[in-house]
């Protein structure tokens, strides 16, 4: 008789993720889910078939129906997962894995149905980094790209400091032209952050000096 030590106690989920699976929030998901999976040594149960035990060892338990005990485990374990995926997606997604009997099925489409979403998303958030121009202030302006560039960092798409910068560059006027040389020249490269000071810079310059030609052409409202 095997030992009290031997009896199997699978993996239960006491708690949940606090967001439910959309199609904004994938990257963030799945790092918490398989965060949590292999913090309950279960990542056995989403890299493939491969990882499930014989259902039966040999041709005799075959014919006799009797079930390797190390399968039975794996499928009362990968069904308590299985439950635990469902519990955190929105029935959008509940609907495409109809069918599916094992949790590495369910991982493996989820996988590939944000790869092609995140394809589509890194392409938009590219193009509309290229189209960002400056219209308002430089603050405005840097916001605006930063969170572009975040985006794109959020979904395994991050830009250099380098690239963050050209984009930066791209979206100025001529009038910025000189500033924009010298950084280009310099034999040291900037970081992100020196090059958002020294434009914050140069347009607190500007702004000084329309202030005072506005105040040379200005009426000085005396009568000779």
């Amino acid at each position: 008789m095997a030992s009290a030590s031997m009896v199997f106690a699978p993996q239960t989920f006491s708690s949940t993720i606090s967001c439910k699976l959309t199609d904004e929030n994938f990257p963030n998901w799945m790092q918490l889910a398989e965060s949590t999976i292999k913090g309950h040594r279960l990542k056995q149960h989403i890299v493939g078939d491969h990882a499930i035990p014989s259902r039966f060892l040999t041709k005799e338990d075959e014919a006799t129906d009797f079930v390797n005990p190390a399968y039975e485990n794996f499928e009362q374990q990968d069904n308590l997962l299985k439950s635990w995926l469902l519990e955190l997606m929105d029935n959008q997604f509940r609907v495409s894995i109809v069918g599916c009997v094992w949790s590495h099925e369910i991982w493996a489409i989820l996988k590939t149905y944000f790869s092609s979403q995140t394809k589509a998303r890194i392409k938009q958030l590219r193009i509309q980094l290229r189209n960002t121009k400056k219209q308002g202030s430089i603050s405005e302006y840097l916001v605006q790209i930063k969170q572009i560039v975040e985006a794109l960092g959020a979904i395994d798409s991050p830009l250099t400091d380098e690239e963050h910068i050209d984009e930066i560059f791209d979206g100025f006027p001529e009038e910025y032209d000189g500033l924009i040389t010298s950084c280009l020249t310099r034999s040291e490269s900037f970081t992100v952050p020196q090059i958002e000071a020294s434009l914050m810079h140069q347009e607190e310059r500007f702004e000084h000096h329309k202030q005072r030609d506005a105040k040379l052409l200005a009426p000085n409202g005396s009568i000779a």
